[in-house]
């Protein structure tokens, strides 16, 4: 079983990323209505067969993407090259540098939870979850923020 310490940190970024992959996932039509698959679902021309297997080959191309291309792409086109799209994808490069240190992912293992808040490892990854937090409150959250949130607001909070 994982330490707790060293699961937290593992936790904190990947079942985020895995949760907007899925928001980004839904808003795909959304995001990529130009991409002829996505443009073309919607075609009348096209029968509804020739409609369905149009929509699932741009489903299936989104849904082999990894969850950090697939938000990586939707953060470029939808032109949302801000500080919180840099501080997202610094926090979670940080997130995979620390945890690919041989010598980290053993101190955090390691670490027993009463020694979380004082260990500089553990403080690091914290800082660095609440940095991810923070640029994915703003990104996804924030009213008038940008596509993503706004996407969210209306489609993704219920």
């Amino acid at each position: 079983m994982l330490a707790l310490p060293y699961r937290n940190v593992k936790l904190r970024f990947s079942r985020k990323l895995l949760y907007l992959a899925g928001l980004v996932t839904c808003f795909s039509l959304h995001i990529w209505r130009e991409d002829p698959n996505a443009a073309n679902a919607w075609d009348h021309d096209l029968t509804p067969e020739e409609r369905g297997l149009r929509l699932v080959l741009f489903l299936e191309k989104v849904a082999n993407m990894s969850p950090l291309d697939l938000i990586s792409k939707s953060l470029l086109d939808l032109g949302l090259v801000n500080d919180a799209s840099r501080g997202f994808l610094q926090s979670y490069d940080g997130f995979l540098r620390l945890l690919s240190d041989a010598d980290n992912r053993k101190r955090l293992e390691k670490l027993v939870p009463e020694e979380m808040g004082k260990d500089p490892v553990y403080r690091e990854a914290r800082g660095m979850g609440q940095g991810f937090q923070e640029a994915i409150t703003q990104l996804f959250l924030r009213p008038g923020n940008g596509p993503l949130s706004d996407l969210t607001i209306k489609y993704g909070v219920f």
